[in-house]
């Protein structure tokens, strides 16, 4: 009877996974076809200026809808996912509003962000006068993200393994991350490939830190070496080179017969005596993309411009810049700018940034800190990030501190105290 189940659940299994394919290639036909029939109604609306009916917001959201489906089917889904959320924030009813949550849903599952994927599909599931359809592709997408949630630590490492392969490197750092976060025993092998993937995105700070956090684990000594040299890589790549020399000299020393390392230690010896701050040769390539290292004169019009800058800085260790940046926004367009781009991890790094105002900041920082918490999601994002929640705790002491003798900003901050904490 046993066998028997097994092969009955294996066979279940087999036709399950077919069928998840087919819906796969059904939902990317009908995004197409979405596509174009939205390229045809835009064109009517266009003609038909004087319809009042038509609401510019209606044709933002599906402009942005038709580029998100265009990224979409060229595979460039993280891009395509920037251009969801603009076709959600735009969109002028529930009906597309759902659509571009649905396809944005796909698009994340196709990233391994099952989180943000259950999120979206969830959403869309609580509009309860939705067309059918629409509901029905909101189901599979959470069923989907939930069997995604519930693999195990292997299932998902082979999973980011095969995404990396394929080239999709947020995919594969999203798939490795929820595999190091299981704890299973293979953790030191999770860092080591999300390092690897941290360097292919040019994230060298994460790089770096994933490669320190599995040195400090027991490793295989293979494993071990190519930690060693991702570690000397992403410290290089920071433009430290003289704590890369002192890396790959530790590694030659422990693998002699490392080629790679002895070829990178003379290119970064190199750069050390010619007194370059940016590394730009082979074995250490620079970003291709050349950001500001100043706060721009003109604040950010979209998340994506703002977190490039953020990130830039961040790689830099340049606090007062992203301080500065934050303030460089008039609080009341905090709500619209993160739209529903907020992570626990963004959450966190923010508040630590907060806490290096000075006095003289208090009204700018309750106003931001008021539109902030209006922003969408903002208390599940805040629930999930227990570091953000102590950073925000000492801010508020300090404000308290602060504001103790004028009553009306006291009462602002005690009544801000109570949503953040």
């Amino acid at each position: 009877m046993d066998e028997q189940g097994d092969a009955d659940q294996d066979e279940l299994r087999k036709e399950f996974e077919a069928w998840k394919e087919q819906i796969g290639r059904e939902d990317e036909m009908l995004m197409k076809a979405e596509a174009e029939d939205e390229d045809r109604k835009s064109k009517e609306k266009s003609v038909n200026k004087s319809n009042p009916a038509v609401l510019i917001e209606d044709v933002q959201s599906a402009e942005a809808r038709e580029r998100g489906n265009g990224l979409f089917g060229e595979g460039k889904f993280e891009v395509a996912v920037q251009w969801y959320d603009a076709a959600v924030q735009g969109a002028g009813s529930e009906t597309d509003r759902a659509i571009a949550m649905n396809n944005r849903s796909l698009a994340k599952l196709k990233l391994g962000d099952a989180h943000g994927a259950a999120a979206d599909a969830k959403e869309v599931l609580s509009y309860g006068t939705l067309d059918p359809q629409l509901q029905q592709k909101a189901s599979f997408r959470l069923k989907a993200a939930q069997e995604l949630l519930e693999m195990g630590e292997d299932a998902l490492r082979e999973k980011g393994n095969a995404a990396f392969k394929q080239g999709n490197m947020v995919a594969a750092r999203n798939l490795l991350t929820s595999s190091i976060e299981k704890l299973g025993d293979s953790l030191a092998l999770g860092l080591s490939n999300r390092s690897l993937v941290n360097l292919k995105l040019k994230d060298y700070a994460a790089a770096e830190k994933d490669a320190l956090d599995a040195l400090r684990l027991e490793l295989p000594d293979q494993v071990r070496k190519k930690v060693l040299y991702r570690q000397a890589t992403a410290v290089a790549n920071q433009g430290r080179f003289q704590e890369a020399v002192g890396l790959l000299e530790h590694m030659i020393s422990e693998y002699p017969d490392s080629t790679e390392a002895q070829s990178d230690l003379k290119t970064v010896k190199s750069k050390l005596g010619s007194g370059r701050k940016e590394p730009q040769a082979e074995g250490f390539p620079a970003t291709g993309l050349q950001f500001p290292t100043e706060v721009p004169s003109e604040a950010p019009s979209s998340f994506y411009q703002f977190e490039l800058l953020w990130r830039n800085f961040a790689r830099k260790g340049a606090e007062g810049h992203k301080l500065s940046l934050l303030k460089q926004i008039s609080p009341e367009k905090l709500p619209q700018l993160f739209g529903e781009s907020l992570s626990p991890e963004f959450v966190e790094d923010m508040a630590r940034v907060l806490t290096r105002t000075e006095e003289e900041d208090h009204e700018w920082l309750m106003d931001a800190l008021e539109q902030l918490a209006k922003t969408r999601r903002f208390d599940l994002v805040l629930l999930s990030s227990p570091g953000a929640k102590a950073s925000f705790s000492k801010l508020f002491d300090r404000l308290s501190s602060e504001v103790k003798d004028q009553p009306s900003d006291w009462e602002r901050t005690s009544s801000l105290r109570r949503i953040y904490l």
